[in-house]
């Protein structure tokens, strides 16, 4: 074994610990909190796996590990994820303050032609894109040339525009709506299950495999969130629901995998997950020298104030922008850590983590409410996803985070219910 895996194995052992320490502690319950230590485990084993593959050393994430990165990146990404330890959800209950069964009903009427727009519009794009067609179909999305006819006018554009700001925040009201609206009309039903569908048609017809299992472990969230007021016949259909979409995922993962990889599917079964820590260390955290002071992920708001004059139209051109302002590859995952000191630098980063911790302290602090559970869940997303990448960034980030608080202040004031028992 060579020092670069022993370095691997043991920052493996060390989050495996952690969530094992917290598992018994909490005994042996699975909740929020060890869901978040354990999908960290996770990504540290395969970050391991994915270095010992035999095929490892002719790829671009090859380099030789070092101790320091992993002492920096993990407290980062304690800090980030204990924060989850704050969730009780022994307070959910039928007695707590639900969200107004009207406003829930106008959202669903407002989103409806939009989302039946999209089911057709990516149902169309699933239709003709092919296993054979996957590398094709990213190398297109990466440089901005993946169509789609039905977004070819401004209208179509900007609803796909929309759906992207505002799926995250769809699955969480969606899912609540499941869960807690009483009286299920027809188009109440279709917005439950809409955006869920047309999110992995999405993920399925760009080629995007991570948003496909984004979606399964926030709704393995959202459960543990919502599980004392789920009713036993519900359960039994989530459990139903569970078996059918693991083995969704599971096909697809592994269809889109052989498409797009061939006769190296083997080695990137393992480099979607290891990939982030494995290169936060190799490629990252020695060799960069340089940040791009916000103007890489954070560039809308200074653009559009006129502050810079940096906007990026596609992945490509961004990636290169990064590694001229760093001498890293942008075109990598980094974990979201990775991402901010790409932008901050290394002593910056801290300080930006200590502050999401801190907000994220204050949300899952609150006394839970049907609103804090939909606000839980929508950070919850962005929380899993940033063991990859840095999941809020450009336009679309920006944005979801100006629709989360708009709707936040509709949904607060005056518009709370009680639900009688």
């Amino acid at each position: 074994m060579s020092a670069s895996e022993k370095i691997l194995l043991c920052n493996f052992v060390a989050y495996l610990l952690v969530a094992l320490f917290f598992f018994r502690r909490d005994r042996f319950k699975l909740n929020v909190g060890n869901v978040g230590f354990f999908w960290l485990a996770l990504s540290a084993l395969f970050s391991y796996l994915f270095y010992i593959q035999p095929d490892f050393v002719r790829t671009a994430h090859y380099s030789i590990m070092s101790p320091e990165p992993f002492v920096y990146l993990f407290p980062c990404l304690m800090i980030l994820f204990f924060p989850l330890r704050k969730i009780d959800v022994s307070v959910v209950s039928e007695n707590m303050h639900l969200l107004s069964e009207k406003k829930i009903d106008a959202v669903a009427k407002v989103a409806f032609p939009f989302l039946l727009f999209l089911l057709v519009a990516y149902t169309y794009q699933t239709a003709n894109t092919s296993l054979v067609s996957m590398e094709n179909i990213r190398a297109d999305l990466y440089d901005g040339r993946l169509k789609n006819p039905f977004f070819s006018s401004w209208i179509g554009a900007t609803i796909d525009r929309l759906f992207n700001q505002l799926k995250v925040l769809l699955y969480c009201i969606s899912f609540y709506a499941l869960v807690c609206q009483k009286k299920k009309n027809f188009i109440l039903c279709a917005f439950i299950v809409l955006p869920y569908i047309i999110g992995v048609e999405r993920a399925y017809s760009t080629a995007t495999r991570s948003e496909i299992f984004f979606i399964l472990m926030l709704l393995l969230l959202q459960y543990l969130l919502y599980q004392n007021i789920i009713d036993r016949r519900m359960k039994k259909y989530f459990k139903i629901g569970a078996i059918v979409l693991c083995s969704l995922t599971v096909f697809l993962f592994i269809s889109m995998s052989v498409s797009r990889f061939g006769t190296d599917v083997s080695l990137f079964y393992y480099k979607y997950a290891g990939e982030p820590m494995v290169n936060f260390n190799g490629l990252l955290f020695n060799n960069v020298r340089g940040t791009t002071n916000g103007t890489a992920y954070f560039w809308y708001i200074p653009s559009k104030l006129g502050l810079m004059d940096i906007a990026h139209t596609d992945l490509v051109s961004k990636w290169h922008y990064m590694e001229s302002k760093t001498g890293v590859p942008g075109l990598f995952f980094y974990t979201i850590v990775g991402a901010l000191i790409f932008e901050f630098g290394k002593i910056a980063t801290v300080f930006v983590v200590l502050g999401i911790s801190i907000w994220e302290r204050y949300i899952f602090s609150k006394k839970m409410t049907a609103l804090t559970l939909v606000l839980a869940s929508w950070v919850l997303y962005h929380l899993i996803a940033s063991v990859f990448f840095l999941p809020i960034q450009g336009d679309s980030g920006v944005l979801s985070c100006l629709w989360l608080g708009l709707f936040y202040v509709w949904m607060e004031k005056r518009f709370v219910l009680k639900r009688r028992v």
